[in-house]
């Protein structure tokens, strides 16, 4: 809980057991009431927190948290809740309650506790004894009708009899007599504390009534002899006690007459049995209050089956989208294999292509060695060209100086330059193929 936000705080501090109580709403889904509780005495204790309910508030809006000692906690009607447990020397412990209430108000929920211990071996065995609080257990449980002390004294009773004891029977069951002013009752009240303990046995109860029947009868003066009143106490006792168990169980007697009896003869459950009672209210209070939120959100979204449907509704249309792509996805897996193959094909037809680029790249270098070679050539004819315009101009020199001394070999020189020419231009057109096929 290092994440709460207390906004007010008080600390109660009584016999060694210190309690700090504070109040949040950050903390939780609901406000809360926090509470510190530690120790600080030497020897185990059972220490038990008692904090008031304000009146106003309803005690169906208080709830215990599970995961903060929720077992410990009983809620009362008359708007108390109760926290109680062991603790160990220097043993701290942190428990909360919360409040269902948007906007609680703070001050009323910020008295003062109480804190106290009790001894750590007043447990419920050591009130009512193992078997018995086992026997109240089920009683609590539906699964008995009876504690022990309190059973049906027809049949069973009969049974638990002294062998020697007189069996009554309803026709020989003697009628209670008459007491006069002068005569003691074969039942006396008992003016000290009753034993309150449930697991004295119904036969045990009745021989203390004898004896107390006795000696009542002994130390009263009477009329009659001391054998005959012992006999007629004894007889007196049993009758009143069967017929006023007739009378009750046939649900005879007035009720106010019955309250007195419960007054008198301290039957009423003890404590152990009161706060297992409590913390079963408490338990019912909370059902109640999640009966009332299921019904809201009943109210709001429907029933489980109604709820149910729509799933069931909304999941076949999942189904039905599920289907649909299920058929695209299988579709989109054949266009997948499809295209698989084409691009193994195209992957193929790259591949000779990149072979066949290879191979077109040696010929291109032969190509260009080949027109390395014919611009060699070229150059070599241009150079021979060039050699040939000289030799020319030399010619033409030499025949101009011929035709100047050699008037009459004109005709000569013109045939042979005539030759020449011709050769000229078969060396030109010869040229010009050339350049027509491997360029300039």
């Amino acid at each position: 809980m290092d994440d709460q936000t207390t906004e007010a705080t008080t600390t109660v501090e009584e016999d060694g057991l210190r309690v700090e109580k504070s109040f949040t709403d950050d903390a939780f889904p609901v406000p809360a009431v926090l509470f510190e509780l530690s120790s600080r005495r030497e020897e185990p204790v059972r220490a038990r927190l008692v904090d008031q309910i304000p009146d106003s508030f309803p005690m169906d809006r208080v709830g215990f948290h599970p995961e903060y000692e929720s077992e410990h906690w009983t809620a009362y009607k008359d708007h108390r809740v109760e926290f109680e447990r062991v603790l160990e020397p220097g043993e701290s412990v942190e428990t909360v309650f919360g409040i269902r209430d948007d906007d609680p108000e703070l001050d009323a929920f910020l008295g003062d506790p109480t804190v106290e211990h009790v001894a750590v071996d007043e447990e419920i065995e050591d009130v009512l004894g193992v078997d018995e609080t086992d026997a109240v257990r089920e009683a609590l449980s539906g699964d008995r009708a009876t504690l022990p002390g309190m059973e049906d004294t027809g049949a069973g009773s009969a049974a638990d009899r002294p062998s020697d004891a007189p069996t009554l029977t309803a026709d020989s069951r003697p009628e209670p007599r008459v007491l006069d002013a002068d005569t003691t009752a074969a039942v006396t009240r008992h003016a000290g504390p009753i034993d309150s303990s449930v697991s004295e046995a119904p036969d045990e109860a009745a021989e203390s009534a004898d004896d107390e029947a006795a000696e009542s009868a002994d130390d009263e003066t009477v009329d009659i002899s001391a054998t005959e009143t012992e006999a007629e106490s004894t007889a007196a006792t049993t009758g009143i006690a069967a017929a006023l168990a007739d009378e009750v169980r046939s649900g005879d007697v007035d009720e106010a007459d019955l309250e007195l009896l419960r007054e008198e003869l301290d039957v009423g459950v003890p404590r152990s049995v009161d706060v297992r009672i409590g913390r079963l209210q408490s338990s019912v209070a909370d059902i109640e209050a999640y009966a009332d939120a299921l019904a809201e959100f009943i109210d709001d979204d429907g029933t489980a089956r109604e709820i149910l449907d729509g799933i069931d509704s909304r999941v076949a249309d999942v189904e039905s989208a599920v289907d649909a792509i299920d058929t695209r996805v299988a579709a989109g897996d054949r266009a997948h294999a499809e295209l698989v193959g084409d691009v193994e094909a195209i992957e193929a037809d790259t591949e000779a292509t990149r072979e066949a680029v290879d191979g077109l790249g040696d010929d291109v270098e032969l190509l260009h060695e080949k027109t390395d070679d014919i611009d060699d050539r070229l150059e070599r004819f241009d150079e021979e060209f060039d050699d040939i315009w000289e030799d020319l101009a030399a010619v033409d020199t030499r025949l101009t100086d011929i035709e100047e001394r050699l008037g009459d070999d004109i005709a000569d020189v013109d045939a042979e330059l005539a030759e020449i020419t011709d050769h000229l231009e078969e060396l030109e057109a010869f040229r010009s193929r050339v350049n027509e096929a491997f360029g300039p």
